[in-house]
């Protein structure tokens, strides 16, 4: 134990202990000092070197000394209580939800709060996340989930640089600015990932990969091509996927050729907004030139995103669509 720690304590409670402090303590106000401690208390709390986010239904531990993880504290409430969420999970029920940019784990905790027979497979470049993941996901009663410190990309099993962002995990991407630090990582593909699962295994794929999207999906061909009993929830920035070497329009094109593709809602409304509703309104080809400048003008300089829920078109939910429409 830090030896200064050790005298300070024993000085404190010198105090506590002595004459003066019994003289001087009814003089204090109780209220005075329930205030000073409560001052105490979160001062304590602002300066620790981590924090507990409760979310009722789950608790998520992250550092409490970098953005990223304390913005879910704020940003991220809307999606516990999000019913089109809700939907996608429990009418897939799937069997595995691989979680690719899994930060702190938050997605793979709400998934495992809605449907806990999961088997989750949380993908994260970034090495000092990936305690608070396994942690988090231990504390939750889950116990059917590995964690890959991994980039996933394109092709497997290479050593590729990624960039840390030391103020917001968040924004930390292969790809970044020559004053981050950088650490080497393992590569790993979506079709190496899904390799024992079973052709019509339900899968939920989410991807979160501050625009390195591209690569995700060219290393997950063969299980997408081959597999109709998936759905994949896909963030759509343009200016990010610039950043990483993406043309975003001419990946929309990709994805709206192969895939059906729709706008996920950043809210639903309150009876709406439905799974069927949204499969009704698929984007189209001609539809990429106009939704790619409107996705980036909902951001400042550009900056705007948007979530893309992207299925096979041999989807049995397209034949659920279609029979009730």
């Amino acid at each position: 134990m830090n030896r200064e720690y050790v005298v300070k304590e024993k000085m404190s409670s010198d105090w506590r202990n002595s004459k003066a402090y019994s003289l001087v303590k009814p003089m204090v106000p109780n209220a005075l000092r329930r205030g000073v401690g409560a001052t105490r208390r979160r001062f304590n709390a602002a300066f620790a070197a981590e924090r507990t986010i409760d979310f009722e239904r789950f608790k998520m531990r992250v550092n409490n000394r970098e953005h990223g993880g304390l913005a879910h504290e704020t940003m991220y409430w809307h999606e516990l209580g999000n019913p089109l969420s809700r939907e996608l999970v429990e009418r897939l029920k799937p069997a595995y939800f691989v979680d690719v940019g899994a930060n702190y784990g938050f997605a793979s905790l709400l998934h495992h709060a809605i449907c806990p027979t999961s088997r989750l497979l949380a993908i994260e470049p970034n090495p000092g996340l990936l305690p608070y993941i396994r942690g988090n996901l231990t504390a939750a009663g889950c116990t059917n989930f590995e964690v890959f410190h991994a980039v996933c990309g394109a092709s497997a099993d290479q050593n590729i640089s990624f960039a840390l962002n030391a103020t917001y995990s968040q924004d930390s991407r292969v790809n970044g600015p020559s004053s981050w630090k950088t650490v080497q990582v393992a590569t790993v593909t979506l079709d190496q990932l899904l390799m024992d699962a079973a052709p019509d295994a339900p899968v939920f794929i989410k991807v979160d990969t501050q625009g390195y999207e591209d690569n995700v999906l060219r290393g997950g061909q063969r299980y997408l091509s081959s597999s109709s009993n998936w759905m994949m929830r896909m963030e759509y920035g343009p200016l990010w996927l610039k950043s990483q070497g993406t043309d975003p329009l001419t990946l929309l094109g990709k994805l709206v050729d192969q895939f059906v593709v729709v706008e996920l809602p950043a809210r639903v409304r309150f009876q709406g907004d439905g799974l069927d509703d949204l499969l009704r309104h698929p984007l189209k080809s001609e539809d990429c030139a106009k939704f790619e400048p409107f996705i980036r003008g909902l951001g400042k300089d550009n900056g705007g995103y948007c979530d893309l829920l992207v299925l096979p078109k041999t989807s049995p939910f397209l034949r659920d669509t279609q029979r009730t429409a």
